[in-house]
């Protein structure tokens, strides 16, 4: 039993502060929602992750008053185009299938996580409680509330140089959201099961500086290369570039 003394509310809590878990705690703050996020990470990411983001995620950064931001800081894509052994084999254009947003926009995660982090602090003060990670959960019976919120949670601090490592936050809340990607406590605890599809193949992406331009190609353009077995692709934004790399298991 939590000590009530220890106990600290919010109306809706998030596990998980990638750029999933700061929307949803974004869209609620401007609703006027009682919002906390716990992420485990005491700090930024250092490396661009995932790097695109489209037409219908501009729209959601629109709604939080990001997208301007984030398009004059991000590299527009206009197209595709494939090239196997010096040749183009074809392209693909972005510009039809969303004509009110023609492209894709090349932003490393790290900083639509940051744009993303900053409008929170704006919306909510204090919500982003970084640093700890949830660890076990339970859902008070209705019954058995007795003007308890239903959802009783526990997170552990996870800032090794603190010194107190390891302590430990109480919370209670009405709604619990697991935003805390493919390996979720939430969704496991929860019992919600997951059709997963594995696949032979690896993919390995890294960030670089800044290359020289490949020849022939437009900078509005990303483009794939297939070399027999390996296909990359070259993803450009404004500090540099990251290049991934599918590579077929070997059978």
């Amino acid at each position: 039993m939590m000590a009530a003394s220890t106990v600290r509310s919010c109306d809706v809590l998030i596990t998980g502060g990638g750029p999933t878990g700061l929307v949803l705690a974004c869209l609620l703050a401007m609703e006027g929602v009682d919002v906390v996020l716990l992420e485990r990470r005491t700090q930024p990411r250092g490396h661009s992750r995932a790097i695109g983001l489209h037409p219908p995620a501009l729209a959601v950064l629109e709604r939080l008053g990001l997208a301007s931001t984030a398009v004059n800081e991000g590299a527009r894509v206009h197209a595709g185009a494939a090239y196997s052994r010096g040749r183009r084999q074809g392209a693909l254009s972005f510009e039809r299938a969303w004509p009110e947003t023609p492209f894709v926009l090349t932003l490393p995660q790290n900083r639509t996580e940051a744009l993303l982090s900053e409008r929170l602090e704006q919306l909510a003060p204090g919500a982003l409680q970084s640093g700890w990670e949830l660890t076990e959960f339970t859902e008070v019976p209705n019954g058995e509330q007795q003007g308890r919120q239903p959802i009783q949670a526990t997170a552990r601090a996870t800032n090794s140089g603190s010194p107190d490592p390891g302590v430990e936050t109480h919370w209670e809340a009405e709604i619990l959201n697991g935003a805390d990607g493919p390996h979720s406590l939430v969704r496991r605890m929860s019992g919600i099961s997951v059709q997963a599809k594995v696949v032979d193949d690896t993919y390995i992406m890294g960030d670089f500086a800044q290359p020289p331009p490949i020849p022939n190609i437009a900078k509005r353009q990303r483009p794939f290369f297939w070399n027999q077995p390996v296909l990359w692709s070259r993803f450009r934004y404004p500090d540099g570039c990251a290049v991934g790399w599918r590579i077929p298991a070997q059978r």
